[in-house]
C-alpha cells in the first residue's frame, strides 16, 4: 500500500481552511498541502487552486523540495521510525516533478498574434495612448502578445515560449481599456489557453513570459519581474535589458532560475514581493548566480502605493515614453533644458 505523507488539506467546515489563490487572488478557492507527520509545514503558496478550468495555479510538495533542496536533505536525513519508506517518498516527489510539459501548436500561437486583432485589444488599445502605436505593437510582437475571443473578444494572451521555442500555454487576461488594470468586477477574469482549447490530458508546466527571446539577446542582463504586463512595459521604456515575467510572486521563478545560470540578473519584485525575493536572491548568491534585486519601490513607493502592491510598471507609466525619454535626455545633457525652454520645444510622438 502507498503511504501519502503529503497531501491536500481535508476541508473542514468550521477552520473554513481554504484560502486566497497566489495566483489568480480569489477567495476561499485555494487548498494548501500538509504533512500528515506534522513535521513540515510548508509556506502558503504550496497548493493548488480548485479553479482548475480558469487559474489552473498548482505548485506541490514535490516542486517545493525541488526548489528548496536542503530542505529535502533535511527530509531524508530524518531516520524516524514513523516516517514512510524513502522510497516510497522519492518516488512519488520525482514522479510528480518530472512530468513532461505539454505544447500547443506554434500556429494557434501565431493566428491570435495577428495585427488585424490588436484594435480589438483593450491592453493594446491603453498602452497605445501611452506608449505610442509603433513601440506597442513592436512589443507585442516580439513578446507574443496575442488577442483571445474570450470576453468579447478584448482579452489580452501573453503565450509562454520557452527557451527551445515550445509554446506551453498562454494566460488570458482582461484589461480596462482606459486604466489599463485588471478587470476583476467580482471575480478575476483569468484563464488559459489550454482550458479555451479543450486539450485532453494537458500538463501545465510554466515558463518565464518572454523566455523565448534569451536566445535572441544572449548578451542582455536579464530583469525578472512578475507581471507579464510589467515586463512588455518596461520593455518599452529601457530596451537595453531583457525583461522576462514569472507569471507572479511565486510563479515559475525558482524551477525556471536554473536556465539563466550563466546571464546577469536583476530582480524587480512587486513592493509586496520585495522580502521574499530577497532571500531567493541571496540563496541564488550561494549557488554563484550573477544575480541582484532592485530596491527601487521600496525607496519610491508610498505608504499607499506599497500596499497595493504597486509595480515598475506603474511608475513607469506616469509619464508617456516620449516625456520619460526625453527626461533621461535631460538629465544627461542638462543644456538641453535651457534649449527647450528658450524655444518652447514640444514634445512629439513619432506615431
Amino acid at each position: 500500500m502507498t503511504v501519502h505523507r503529503f497531501t491536500l488539506e481535508k476541508y473542514d467546515r468550521s477552520r473554513r481552511n481554504r484560502y486566497t489563490c497566489p495566483h489568480c487572488k480569489h477567495p476561499r478557492e485555494f487548498t494548501r498541502y500538509v504533512d500528515t507527520l506534522g513535521l513540515i509545514k510548508f509556506p502558503e503558496y504550496v497548493g493548488r487552486c480548485n479553479r482548475t478550468n480558469h487559474c489552473g495555479y498548482h505548485y506541490p510538495p514535490s516542486n517545493y523540495f525541488r526548489d528548496n533542496p536542503d530542505m529535502l536533505k533535511l527530509l531524508f536525513d530524518n531516520d524516524g521510525a514513523s516516517l514512510p519508506a524513502r522510497s516510497t517518498v522519492r518516488t512519488a516527489i520525482i514522479t510528480d516533478s518530472e512530468q513532461k510539459p505539454s505544447y500547443i501548436d506554434p500556429a494557434i500561437m501565431l493566428k491570435s498574434c495577428s495585427v488585424t486583432w490588436y484594435p480589438y485589444n483593450n491592453l493594446y488599445g491603453y498602452l497605445g495612448l501611452i506608449l505610442g502605436w509603433n513601440v506597442t505593437m513592436r512589443v507585442f510582437l516580439e513578446y507574443h502578445v496575442g488577442t483571445s475571443r474570450k470576453w468579447n473578444g478584448s482579452s489580452t494572451v501573453f503565450w509562454q515560449v520557452d527557451i527551445e521555442g515550445n509554446v506551453r500555454s498562454g494566460k488570458i487576461m482582461l484589461y480596462d481599456r482606459t486604466s489599463g488594470h485588471r478587470v476583476k468586477d467580482g471575480f478575476s477574469r483569468i484563464s488559459w489557453a489550454h482550458t479555451e482549447l479543450n486539450i485532453p490530458d494537458f500538463h501545465l508546466s510554466q515558463c518565464f513570459f518572454g523566455e523565448h527571446l534569451l536566445r535572441i539577446y544572449p548578451d542582455r542582463t536579464v530583469a525578472i519581474v512578475e507581471s507579464e504586463k510589467t515586463a512588455i512595459v518596461a520593455s518599452a521604456y529601457m530596451g537595453d535589458l531583457l525583461w522576462l515575467a514569472s507569471g507572479g510572486k511565486h510563479g515559475c521563478l525558482q524551477a525556471r532560475l536554473p536556465i539563466l545560470k550563466n546571464r546577469r540578473i536583476i530582480l524587480f519584485p512587486d513592493s509586496k514581493a520585495f522580502n521574499e525575493w530577497n532571500l531567493l536572491c541571496i540563496r541564488m548568491r550561494e549557488q554563484d548566480f550573477d544575480i541582484s534585486i532592485s530596491s527601487l519601490l521600496e525607496e519610491r513607493a508610498t505608504d499607499i502605493q506599497w500596499n497595493d502592491g504597486i509595480d515598475i510598471a506603474d511608475i513607469l507609466l506616469m509619464k508617456t515614453l516620449p516625456e520619460a525619454i526625453l527626461d533621461e535626455f535631460v538629465r544627461r545633457n542638462p543644456a538641453v533644458r535651457t534649449l527647450i525652454d528658450t524655444f518652447n520645444l514640444e514634445v512629439v510622438s513619432d506615431d
